[in-house]
């Protein structure tokens, strides 16, 4: 769990060159806006946070900071963590993390 609250991480991500928002869709990470997508196996999880609600600690959310398997900076994925999360968002993580 992040100590850090989660606008601050993204803040501090971003400046690191994390800029584009990542969503998954159809197994693949697709940076929002543009037709560019990779696969799980195309990418590696740099740093990853775990979020509680401040009023609800069951709304969790989840921040992996992905680049290119040769380390360039991609993007931030975020999503809901836990039974919140998406069909296709519980794809790509757990593709991610069998990487």
């Amino acid at each position: 769990m992040s100590l850090e609250p989660l606008r601050t991480v993204q803040a501090r991500l971003e400046a690191a060159g994390f800029v584009a928002d990542l969503v998954a869709f159809e197994g693949l990470l697709h940076i929002a806006g543009t037709e560019t997508s990779y696969s799980p196996d195309q990418v590696r999880v740099v740093e990853t946070a775990r979020f509680e609600g401040t009023s609800d600690p069951d709304e969790e959310a989840i921040l992996m900071a992905v680049a290119t398997v040769d380390g360039e900076p991609i993007g931030l994925y975020v999503t809901p963590y836990g039974p919140e999360m998406s069909p296709e968002d519980v794809t790509v993580v757990q593709q991610l993390r069998d990487i």
